[in-house]
């Protein structure tokens, strides 16, 4: 179990960012129930995602560690209010076609709905995107994973 004791003594100094994961689609979980944040203009839920596995197109051979259970999150931007927001439809897509998951009908499905994704699988695809000087592995699109 992780502890704040293991890392209280680290020189950070020696601390370097590691590597994004390589671009490339992956087999991903949501790994715990998503989480919302409010904020002026939109909501943001964001699925918490444990890697299972690389698809063929991921190049690993300049990866120096194994990318199964590395970290990624998805996230679906809702802007109420917004006539043509389409992240309400983005987040219906999601969770039925992209995870299988039923959103019980009338209101206040939602969160029901959000609790049965833990542990679903679906295909990530990943990008890089640069900010400043750093490179982050980020969810460009997602897909229903083939079995």
């Amino acid at each position: 179990m992780a502890s704040f004791a293991s890392i209280a003594e680290t020189d950070f100094s020696t601390v370097e960012r590691p590597k994004p994961l390589p671009v490339g689609a992956y087999v991903v979980a949501v790994r715990s129930v998503p989480t919302s944040t409010d904020r002026d203009d939109a909501i943001i839920i964001e699925f918490p995602l444990r890697v299972v596995s690389a698809t063929d197109d991921v190049d690993l051979s300049e990866y120096d560690s194994n990318v199964v259970g590395k970290f990624l999150r998805h996230s679906i931007w809702i802007r109420p209010g917004d006539k043509d927001d389409t992240g309400m439809f983005k987040l219906k897509k999601f969770l039925e076609d992209t995870l299988g998951v039923e959103i019980p009908p009338g209101k206040g499905g939602l969160p029901r709905a959000l609790n049965d994704t833990i542990g679903k699988e679906f295909l990530a695809t990943v990008v890089w995107t640069q900010k400043d000087e750093d490179t982050f592995a980020n969810v460009k699109s997602v897909r229903a994973a083939v079995d």
